[in-house]
């Protein structure tokens, strides 16, 4: 076999990627849209391109600078990448999925949407 240095043989690579995809996307909405804000917020703040003081709920900011961001994406970090990040992930994810699948089966689906920011609201 010669080598071909115009093109890399990847191997299966197109159907890993396809197969990963199909996946992905068969993770109900509210589910696949939340795990996916969860890990880009948590890389974004391995990465140094925001800081945790920039995602914390501070209602002086929030009102009187008008940072309106902070309602949601303190939600959104559960510290840097780790131990707890993956256990909030493990038991976060399933609990979600079994959620919105019982709530989607019933005529009303933006009820989990609904109960969700009920949720965030008694956190706070």
């Amino acid at each position: 076999r010669s080598w071909n240095t115009t093109r890399f043989d990847c191997g299966n690579f197109d159907v890993m990627a396809a197969s990963f995809r199909d996946e992905y996307f068969l993770i109900p909405f509210v589910t696949r849209t939340y795990t996916t804000m969860c890990v880009f917020t948590t890389i974004a703040v391995q990465l140094g391109i925001i800081t945790p003081f920039q995602l914390y709920f501070n209602p002086a900011l929030i009102f009187t600078h008008y940072q309106l961001w902070r309602l949601v994406t303190n939600f959104l970090f559960f510290g840097p990448i780790g131990f707890n990040f993956l256990f909030n992930m493990i038991f976060m994810y399933p609990m979600l999925w079994s959620s919105e699948a019982l709530l989607v089966s019933q005529p009303r689906p933006p009820f989990l949407v609904w109960a969700a920011r009920l949720k965030h609201y008694m956190m706070l």
